[in-house]
């Protein structure tokens, strides 16, 4: 089983008793599910790698860096507590049912061609090719984020569920089945608005060049100029355990997402064209 609910923001913060029975109490009875279902080799939850918290690093974040929900924007706090019970109501299972697997894969925030019509980079690509401003906020532009390409996650989880159904519970993989799943270098959302603007400068072949816009809400700064060197990541042991040499680049991603997008518009265009001339 790979356990994907979660009430997210802003939601979390809107429906708390709902968000309450869908994180916390969802995830017990799907565990307790697994655990009186025979044919179920396991559970894998989908992590975030927003329990390490989002500013003041001061070692490498690795599978047991810990969870920090104080170092995290307000509105952010609920959705990371609910991620920590969910890893840690897995990780119990883990050490209290003998014959199943229960694992964890911490996600950075996932690109890709489906991705959240609300997230960042979705709505700086879409409104970067419509050619509107690109338009990351001052007060969190410096944020440092850790990214990964859907195409990674579906390998990674393929080959976790694999290892699951394959192999002896007796066999356990020395980090409990916990890994982080995220390229090891963080970019801020001002670099990740610069890498789609890039992106629609090249595909586009300078046809749309989208203006970068600062938005100055008043709010103060959370994050300095220099918050993304204090983060340092290792994903070695995910690395080493499923004999992968690299993960994807956001910017590679990045790049991809806006090739096949403003493909899908120049085609739109093209059929509207001639349904026009008919």
């Amino acid at each position: 089983v790979v356990h994907t609910a979660i009430v997210q923001i802003p939601a979390i913060n809107e429906m708390r008793d709902r968000a309450y029975q869908v994180n916390v109490l969802g995830t017990h009875n799907i565990s307790e599910i697994v655990k009186e279902t025979s044919s179920v080799s396991g559970l894998i939850l989908c992590g975030s790698w927003h329990v390490f918290g989002e500013r003041e690093y001061e070692t490498t974040v690795d599978v047991g860096f810990g969870y920090r929900p104080d170092k995290v924007e307000e509105r952010a706090k609920l959705y990371v507590i609910s991620k920590m019970i969910q890893e840690g109501i897995v990780r119990f299972y883990n050490r209290m049912v003998e014959d199943k697997t229960y694992g964890v894969i911490r996600l950075g925030t996932v690109l890709g061609k489906d991705m959240p019509e609300k997230t960042a980079a979705n709505i700086f690509v879409t409104n970067g090719l419509q050619g509107k401003p690109i338009t990351p906020y001052k007060h969190t532009m410096h944020r440092p984020m850790l990214y990964v390409a859907i195409d990674d996650v579906c390998e990674i989880f393929r080959l976790l569920i694999d290892n699951v159904t394959q192999r002896d519970r007796g066999d356990e993989a020395s980090n409990d089945h916990i890994f982080n799943l995220f390229y090891h270098e963080p970019i801020t959302i001002l670099e990740l608005a610069e890498t789609v603007k890039e992106a629609i400068i090249l595909h586009t072949q300078g046809m749309v060049v989208p203006r970068l816009e600062i938005i100055d809400t008043g709010l103060p700064s959370l994050f300095n100029e220099d918050e993304k060197r204090t983060l340092s990541v290792d994903i070695s042991d995910t690395l080493d355990f499923f004999g992968i040499d690299e993960l994807e680049s956001p910017k590679d991603t990045i790049s991809e997402i806006v090739r096949k997008k403003s493909q899908r518009m120049n085609l739109d265009q093209s059929e509207e064209s001639r349904r026009r001339k008919s």
